[in-house]
């Protein structure tokens, strides 16, 4: 992937500053010892050295600070258990800011286990396995269901059910895309578009009406029974048509991402239709569905890491490359460390283009982040 270099805008980087890109991205820190020997030896453009890099720094320790700071910029999970620590009285026995703080960990813990061990990128969608603390057993409410952890650290486990899976069966993701005692299919399917497959999802009009009314409160309905009220809005159907399903499909998920049945009395509702026909009940076929997209979810995923890797915005010429490293990645079965050491091996990556037009450069992409409401 090294064809481009030498055009004009586009120059080959020494090997120092390889070097020094590589550690920054893998590891926040600068080269250790091993990488200022290649760079000394001009060793670092060869693609077969610096695939071995790649791996050999995988597996060093230091590579779990890029597995921490990328997942919780990726998926917002950053925030959970940090500046927002949860003091509603009536959750405080199981919601503790311990538990938070292992919430905030536990995508962290899993993302580094796919990259450690190549396992498939598709495991973040529908992996039927996570990483839990026995302060996370009882969260989770599987006493019973999963054994006894030893010590007090994370441990992977396989979910008893197929109820969780990926990250949408993370309570850090569900906590973070609902209000303040209560769900929201929008924020949640907002978030799905977004984060996983890369969708915009335009913002509200002017003026809409509050889903809470007196005669909805009164009446007693389900989240998903206010939003159909809602969507009878003919300003707001268009949106709500394309959000609403994915977040009916995890509905069972309360405000802190624990398992329900009912809402305010109400049995739950978790089927949906997507706008181009699927349909599906409860999350264990939300996510076979999403599975159909996965085209969209590791093209947008390369991006977001490439991204990440090259500390700056994609331009319109970086397009072509996203699509090239998709593909490899599909190719190899969607192992983790085939989008590694494809980004590293990228043009944008291995070349300078500081003196490229800055009007090409699309605007870092801004993406709402729903509020979280654990704090209230």
């Amino acid at each position: 992937m090294n064809g481009g270099a030498g055009k004009p805008g586009i120059q080959p980087l020494s090997s120092h500053e390889i070097a020094s890109r590589l550690s920054y991205f893998l590891w926040s820190s600068m080269p250790d010892d091993e990488l200022f020997r290649l760079a000394d030896a001009g060793r670092l453009q060869d693609a077969g050295v610096l695939s071995a890099q790649v791996d050999r720094m995988l597996d060093d320790p230091r590579s779990r600070v890029f597995a921490s700071t990328f997942i919780g910029q990726w998926l917002g999970t950053q925030d959970v258990g940090g500046r927002v620590a949860p003091t509603v009285a009536e959750v405080q026995h199981f919601y503790t800011p311990e538990v938070a703080a292992d919430l905030r960990e536990e995508p962290v813990v899993l993302f580094h286990h796919i990259l450690g061990e190549n396992r498939s990128l598709l495991d973040l969608i529908d992996g039927n396995y996570t990483f839990l603390t026995d302060r996370l057993v009882q969260f989770y409410q599987l006493e019973g269901h999963v054994k006894s952890l030893p010590g007090r650290g994370f441990h992977q486990l396989t979910w008893p059910d197929r109820r969780r899976g990926g990250v949408l069966g993370l309570a850090s993701v569900l906590a973070l895309t609902s209000h303040f005692k209560q769900t929201s299919p929008v924020l949640r399917g907002a978030w799905v578009l977004e984060t996983l497959l890369g969708t915009t999802v335009p913002p509200p009009p002017p003026d809409v009406p509050p889903l809470e009314t007196e005669t909805n409160r009164k009446a007693k309905l389900s989240v998903r029974q206010k939003l159909m009220r809602h969507r009878e809005n003919p300003s707001c159907a268009a949106c709500h048509d394309l959000i609403d399903p994915i977040g009916f499909g995890l509905e069972n998920f309360d405000w802190l991402g624990r398992w329900r049945d009912r809402d305010n009395g109400q049995p739950i509702d978790a089927s949906g239709k997507m706008p181009s026909g699927e349909t599906f009940d409860g999350p264990e076929e939300l996510r076979r569905v999403l599975l159909t997209r996965k085209q969209e979810f590791i093209r947008h995923l390369t991006s977001k890491v490439l991204g990440y890797a090259l500390g700056r915005s994609l331009r319109d010429a970086d397009q072509c490359v996203v699509q090239q490293i998709a593909d490899r990645v599909e190719k190899d079965n969607y192992g983790a460390r085939t989008l590694l050491r494809e980004v590293v091996l990228s043009v944008p990556f291995r070349n300078s283009q500081e003196d490229v037009d800055r009007s090409e450069e699309a605007p870092a992409p801004v993406r709402r982040r729903p509020r979280l409401h654990l704090d209230k």
